[in-house]
């Protein structure tokens, strides 16, 4: 190889010298550069998708944080009707009748809900309805996130306040 290259006069030598620089730069561009910049382009996509969610779920621990004090008004006396008729009934007004997989009473102050890929704000927005005009208060509360952004399932337990 060397004594090709040797062979060759200074021109074509010079050229085969420019060719070899610049598949090596080629090389180096696509088999180093280019995947890196692509990984730290998607790396920053991650991280403002990760704060976003963050800020999210501040936002919504706040929230929980001031239904689960039980700040507001509470609302009318229960005026003899049925629990399950009025979960089921605020429930489908918020529409989270296709979310509720299950309902169960416990007694007649308590009531078991099991929830499949919910909408979270409106499951908050929901109890806090629940709290505020009728209320009720969560005295269990379990949630997994859902397959898609800001969906949820899992269980509650609803109940009046005590002390009413």
């Amino acid at each position: 190889m060397r004594d090709w290259f040797n062979s060759l006069e200074t021109r074509d030598r010079r050229a085969v010298l420019a060719a070899v620089a610049a598949v090596a730069l080629a090389a180096f561009y696509f088999l180093f550069w280019e995947p890196q910049m692509a990984s730290r382009q998607t790396l920053e996509q991650d991280i403002e998708q990760q704060r976003e969610t963050l800020a999210w779920m501040r936002g919504a621990a706040a929230e929980a944080s001031a239904l689960a004090a039980g700040e507001g008004q509470v609302g009318a006396p229960r005026a003899g009707k049925s629990l399950l008729g009025l979960v089921d009934r605020t429930a489908r007004a918020a529409t989270l009748s296709p979310a509720i997989t299950r309902m169960e009473p416990q007694g007649t102050e308590r009531v078991r809900i099991w929830l499949k890929d919910a909408d979270f704000d409106r499951v908050v927005a929901w109890l806090g309805q629940l709290r505020r005009q009728h209320g009720m208060q969560v005295s269990n509360l379990d949630l997994e996130r859902g397959k898609a952004p800001g969906m949820v399932g899992g269980r509650l337990a609803l109940g009046y306040r005590t002390g009413r």
